[in-house]
């Protein structure tokens, strides 16, 4: 019933949004919006009624579309403004600073260097601020470590002083916006580092005032790592690379070579959490506390969802895929009609309000969304054999008897494995489809044979990320054991099994590993595998244009057919 109207309220929200931070004249386009909204509504209470209802309530929608693009103005205003205080405020605290003290919260690690997160505080006006340091990859430090970094300050201005080639335009840019979506104030590129163990009054303070959710976060961080640890330490560094990616949203570990092959091959989605690994978390926790109460299952399920974002960190795609995880559990608990579409453009709504940035900035939250998009609007037409047999019905109705194309299609239907063969190659071929335009966009490159290698290994991914999971369960337990064997010797045999458990486990997470390393690499080496094509901005619109034109006709059609 309300669809239409949360369609409405995101996208005017998104484009007040861009307006925002695009337009000199927003404020401008705020006070128009607004006017708009007021003379379509002023239109919709004047229209003529029937029976008591209003006839159409397009006008309704498009006053809610306009009323939002002004509030979408005011807040990346807002946003706006908020940043730049801060950015003054940093600027004039560091002025006073030859080096910075602060904790690391954030590492990401790749073969040749390390981007850390240090959040430093400013005691005077009882604020912190967080800055990228670039160094090598050894010496290795951790979350939560106290560091002094003493070098170079960068902010985002100077990222074009730094790149000032016309082809190293994207790198710099891309340098920009992650900085602006991390709220990280500057960098320092290989800064001289020491950790500080004595605590002096700067370091004090900091520990004093460090928020508690920052010690939250270290702890989860922390923790996390000791999983990956783990998982090196039974698999082998490059399958548990994998199963760090599918299992916990980590791809520190991977090589640059096994990076570009994922990335070449259509599989880059796989190594990150998703909105796949979001549906296999909710089916297991439902199968494994099916015979608790329906309110308490579902509250048990929101809550563990909610601790496993804040563990895996929350990325935008896992973000969104967990608000609609959430929004389908609260349905089945009030009885209510889970709509999908409904909750994309709900989740999608919500993490605007919350960080306007992603709607003009971040690159996940736009693939996410429109791949999402593609699923749940393009999937359906796909439905090749039920076409194909309505048609044949039409034209062949001898006797009231099946044709033998009918009942060719009707035995591959109830073959399961090509079932499931099918729905994967609809599945990515329609996130595909819509992510296509925006992809040659932005990156200008894309896998031809994207949907070949998902199909071959979408199957197997559950299966790695069960045979990971209990690897760090068992190995969990049999550290338990052995702590509780010096008062209870009898239970060692328990540890010796799940030493056995595990072995097998590894053994067959291996196997089921290298067989996607195989398939990623030898797509990935396959000649085109991966074509050049550059679009403009202007034949992005007119694409999506061209898509979302053709889904409303085909909306109306169906209708008509009704």
């Amino acid at each position: 019933m309300y669809y239409k109207y949360f369609v409405s309220v995101t996208f005017g929200l998104f484009f007040g949004i861009i307006f925002a931070f695009k337009l000199n004249f927003s404020t401008e386009v705020f006070i128009l919006s607004f006017i708009i909204c007021l003379l379509y509504f002023v239109f919709y209470k004047l229209s003529k009624r029937q029976y008591g209802v209003y006839k159409s309530k397009t006008s309704l929608m498009l006053s809610c579309f306009a009323l939002f693009i002004s509030l979408g103005i005011l807040i990346g205003q807002y946003d706006i403004s908020k940043d730049q205080i801060k950015i003054n405020n940093f600027k004039e605290f560091i002025s006073q600073k030859e080096n910075l003290n602060g904790r690391i919260v954030n590492i990401k690690s790749s073969e040749v260097s390390q981007q850390i997160i240090l959040n430093i505080y400013d005691k005077e006006n009882n604020k912190y601020y967080k800055i990228k340091l670039v160094t090598q990859k050894f010496p290795e430090y951790k979350v939560g470590d106290q560091v002094e970094a003493i070098g170079k300050i960068i902010f985002d201005e100077d990222l074009k002083v730094l790149f000032p080639d016309p082809n190293q335009t994207q790198k710099s840019f891309n340098l920009e916006t992650k900085n602006k979506l991390g709220d990280v104030m500057a960098e320092m590129a290989f800064p001289k580092i020491r950790s500080t163990q004595s605590i002096d009054d700067d370091s004090e303070s900091i520990n004093k005032n460090q928020n508690i959710f920052d010690n939250f976060f270290v702890s989860l961080s922390n923790l996390k790592s000791s999983f990956i640890d783990i998982l090196k330490d039974k698999l082998g560094a490059q399958t548990a690379a994998l199963n760090a990616g599918v299992l916990l949203g980590d791809g520190s570990i991977f090589t640059k070579d096994e990076l570009n092959n994922f990335r070449i091959s259509g599989l880059s989605h796989i190594i990150v959490l998703s909105g796949f690994n979001i549906s296999i978390i909710i089916v297991c926790l439902s199968i494994l506390f099916s015979s608790m109460p329906l309110r308490w299952r579902v509250s048990f399920i929101i809550i563990t969802l909610i601790f496993f974002i804040l563990f895996v960190g929350p990325s935008i795609s896992i973000i969104r895929s967990g608000i609609m995880g959430i929004i389908l559990l609260i349905a089945n608990v009030f009885g209510r009609q889970y709509v999908a579409k409904q909750a994309l453009f709900i989740s999608a709504f919500v993490m605007m309000i919350i960080s306007p940035k992603i709607a003009l900035y971040d690159v996940s939250f736009h693939l996410s969304f429109l791949a999402t998009f593609g699923i749940l609007y393009l999937m359906p037409m796909l439905q090749i054999s039920s076409v194909f047999l309505s048609f044949s019905k039409a034209k062949n109705l001898k006797n009231g008897l099946p044709t033998e194309k009918e009942s060719l299609f009707c035995s591959l239907k109830e073959n399961i494995i090509l079932k499931n063969i099918l729905e994967i190659f609809k599945t990515t071929f329609a996130a595909q489809v819509a992510v296509l335009p925006y992809t040659m966009y932005t990156f200008g490159k894309v896998s031809t044979l994207g949907i070949i290698a998902n199909v071959f290994v979408i199957p197997f991914v559950p299966i790695i990320m069960m045979f990971g999971f209990l690897i760090i369960i068992f190995y969990l337990l049999s550290y338990l054991i052995f702590f509780l064997s010096t008062y209870f010797f009898s239970i060692l045999f328990f540890k010796f099994l799940l030493k056995i458990f595990i072995t097998i486990f590894s053994c067959l997470d291996f196997i089921f590993s290298q067989y996607i390393f195989i398939i990623a690499k030898f797509i990935a080496s396959l000649s085109h595998s991966q074509i050049e094509s550059y679009i403009s901005g202007y034949t992005l619109f007119i694409l999506y244009f061209i898509l979302i034109s053709f889904l409303i006709f085909e909306e109306k059609r169906k209708r008509i057919m009704i």
